[in-house]
């Protein structure tokens, strides 16, 4: 009877051990300062999510000089929506994944970009 007993205990443990992982990164807090640079564009954005709403604010900077953005967006899961806005210009959408808790991979689309490849990094 007791050997019944660990048996199914260990079954349980087991089948539970097979689940989702709590730390895949659809399921990673993007909440934080992320930075990146691609083609003479570096990129910080201070990133809040809630509820798979995401806000922030940001600097884009570049060679003709540095623009303060409001972050606004979705996260379903892995993937992420952003739009970067800044006073005076053309939105840009950022869309991209996040691979790890360091790290989010994706494009600059708007204001001058075409799926301009650009990776994020936790700071």
């Amino acid at each position: 009877m007791m050997l019944r007993r660990l048996s199914a205990l260990l079954l349980l443990t087991l089948v539970a051990a097979c689940g989702d992982s709590p730390t895949g990164p659809e399921k990673m807090s993007i909440n934080g300062t992320w930075s990146g640079s691609t083609t003479g564009l570096n990129v910080v954005v201070t990133l809040s999510e809630s509820r798979g709403s995401v806000t922030g604010s940001g600097n884009m900077s570049g060679p003709g000089g540095s623009i303060a953005t409001q972050v606004s967006g979705t996260r379903a899961g892995a993937s992420l929506s952003l739009t970067l806005s800044a006073q005076g210009y053309i939105p840009t959408n950022f869309t991209g994944t996040i691979q790890s808790k360091t790290t989010i991979t994706g494009s600059l689309t708007g204001s001058g970009f075409t799926n301009l490849a650009i990776t994020l990094t936790r700071q």
